[in-house]
């Protein structure tokens, strides 16, 4: 037997290789938790009954070919081999089924296996391996079959790859072979997502790279709260009376009706309409994921006389995929996380004229991330970027505010402050009175950049944090320091009562705040926000800030709320992991926002239906 260091013995955990390459480490060594029970053992050794939570336990583990022994691992030369086989459009039509099939179960690992067996039968050989994968030591709740970027590579590797011609609507049970070969094989060609963690450069903002990066590409929010809030900004607050006195106001209903051919809601409507459609489990299996061509399908509506501009908006053919995709054909590591285009146009319009919904995701990011992302187009065209990013910041701005002041409001439990002007400088975006206790909330509208998202780029990361990030430290040094010095006064409150002061910094979401992050926070935070009363920083989304508020609005005291997140091990994890461990249920949404999302359904009808 090999000889083994006594230190190997003794700190020796399971590893696992993901899909992207990264090393997973379970069994982690029990660490004491404040609060947390203690067992004692027969031997008379204490421990502690629970291990701290970390964000190692957050990270999964996904099945590819090396779990299953398939070796070598699979080339992008083999897959696009396969891919060359299969006719264009009737592949990304299975694809887009797998990928529609896969959302609603992307983490319940016994659901995916039975998935698996509607893909490849039964009694398929690889049926006994996905199981075997699912019950090694580690847990099917950080193991799984599929996963969302498995199918968006294998999609963008059709759209290059596959074959065109009369009959590419055809398909075949050797072809639905070959596709699900090309399914299992393109798991290796995802490892150069990790190509940077196995480089000799590492360093800790590599890794924070790697973990921004895939917190960016994996986010799922709350569809309820993701829509609506969307609705709310550029919708609602953009033509509010508050909007147009702005300095930096830009009409947006009016550039979308120009730049697009129509409004934001009819858009909205139709995509979310069509994507509804296309995802209707009770239709027919030959219906799945497709819808008809919108002049059909828009024909008994107010819309029907707009479905070329409406499908010139939400979709696109491949060609239009496969220029977006040309810059990153043979960068290994773009190739593994690109995804614009498709959130770009998330239909692809197929020979016939029908659209295919190329995933659950896409339809999501169009009508929410995407609105952003396409009005900062129209703004350039406009030559008023700048004014616009200012006119976006000041909507999220107006939406934080509003957020706390209907649940702090409801409860009688603070007051809410937006900026108040003093001395040629300005105090935080929100600040909340709570007695003893004050708020003071700094709202950051800068969003992660593509080269984040596709490649971790280190420089694009630090220029992102910065603008993000520590640019925004001085901003909350400099108020308090203002409050506790009276240069700075906010309406009825008292500093010299004011024991606690929480600092808060609210992203747009796209980052993730856990150990990482805050590690490198502690660098760059050095000399700021070290007055006495200031308690510890936190960083939350726009979706924390509305589970807060939700939180508050059913009985939490805000400022009890931070302080517990901030105590112990959760410092540095999310707010929704928080929640998540330490609540029962995730809480209810906020009132308001439950009814804006049915507001905002039942408007989207109205707007398509005919009057008698």
């Amino acid at each position: 037997m090999a000889s083994r260091d006594l230190e190997d013995v003794l700190t020796g955990r399971h590893k696992y290789v993901t899909p992207t390459g990264l090393i997973v480490l379970f069994d982690q060594p029990r660490r004491p938790m404040i609060g947390e029970g203690w067992a004692r053992s027969p031997h008379d050794l204490s421990f502690p009954t629970r291990t701290t939570p970390s964000l190692l336990d957050q990270m999964v583990i996904v099945c590819d070919e090396a779990a299953l022994g398939l070796t070598p691992p699979s080339t992008i030369e083999e897959v696009r081999d396969i891919l060359a086989q299969l006719p264009h459009a009737a592949a990304m039509v299975t694809s887009a089924r797998i990928a529609g099939a896969l959302w609603p179960i992307r983490d319940d690992a016994n659901r995916q296996l039975e998935m698996a067996r509607e893909l490849f039968g039964s009694d398929a050989g690889i049926i006994q391996d996905f199981r075997n994968f699912l019950d090694t030591p580690g847990g099917t709740q950080h193991r799984y079959l599929f996963h969302e970027q498995q199918l968006f590579v294998l999609q963008r590797l059709i759209v290059e790859s596959a074959a065109e011609g009369e009959d590419e609507l055809m398909w075949s049970a050797e072809l639905d072979y070959q596709l699900r070969k090309a399914l299992i094989k393109v798991t290796s060609v995802m490892a150069a997502g990790a190509a940077k963690l196995r480089g000799e450069d590492r360093d800790a903002l590599t890794w924070l790279g790697f973990v921004t990066q895939n917190s960016a590409y994996n986010a799922s929010e709350q569809p309820l709260l993701a829509y609506q809030r969307a609705w709310r900004m550029y919708v609602e607050l953009a033509s509010s009376t508050d909007a147009q006195a702005h300095p930096a106001y830009c009409d947006l209903d009016e550039w979308h009706r120009d730049h697009i051919g129509v409004s934001l809601p009819e858009l909205f409507a139709v995509g979310y309409g069509a994507a509804m459609n296309a995802q209707n489990r009770a239709s027919p299996n030959q219906e799945h994921a497709v819808v008809p061509p919108l002049e059909h399908y828009l024909s008994m509506t107010t819309l029907a006389e707009r479905h070329a501009v409406l499908t010139e908006a939400l979709s696109a053919r491949r060609s239009f995929y496969a220029k977006g995709f040309e810059r990153s054909r043979e960068i290994p590591l773009r190739l593994a996380w690109e995804t614009t285009p498709f959130m770009t146009k998330p239909f692809l319009c197929l020979p016939d004229g029908s659209l295919c919904l190329i995933s659950p995701r896409t339809i999501q990011s169009f009508l929410t991330d995407g609105v952003y992302y396409r009005f900062l187009d129209i703004a350039a065209a406009e030559e008023r970027r700048d004014d616009y990013t200012t006119f976006v910041g000041w909507l999220i701005e107006r939406y934080v505010l509003e957020l706390f002041e209907q649940a702090l409001g409801s409860a009688g439990l603070g007051r809410v402050h937006g900026e108040h002007d003093y001395s040629g400088q300005k105090t935080s975006d929100v600040a909340i009175d709570c007695g003893e206790d004050l708020v003071l909330v700094e709202v950051v509208s800068t969003r992660l950049p593509l080269g984040v998202r596709a490649e971790a780029d280190k420089g694009e990361l630090t220029r992102y944090l910065e603008r993000a990030i520590t640019d925004k430290l001085p901003q909350l040094d400099r108020v308090t320091t203002d409050l506790l010095d009276k240069r700075a006064r906010l309406p009825d409150v008292d500093i010299s009562r004011v024991t606690r002061i929480w600092p808060v910094l609210v992203t747009y979401g796209d980052i993730l705040p856990a150990e990482p992050l805050l590690a490198y926070i502690a660098t760059a935070a050095n000399g700021v926000l070290e007055q006495d009363p200031i308690r510890p920083l936190t960083l939350l989304g726009l979706e924390d800030i509305e589970t807060i508020a939700s939180m508050v609005a059913n009985g939490d005291v805000l400022p009890e709320i931070l302080a517990e997140k901030n105590a112990g091990a959760y410092r540095s994890l999310p707010f929704s992991r928080w929640v998540t461990d330490t609540r029962p249920q995730t809480p209810p949404p906020l009132a308001v926002l439950k009814q804006r999302w049915f507001d905002l359904t039942d408007g989207l009808v109205a707007l398509l239906q005919k009057s008698d």
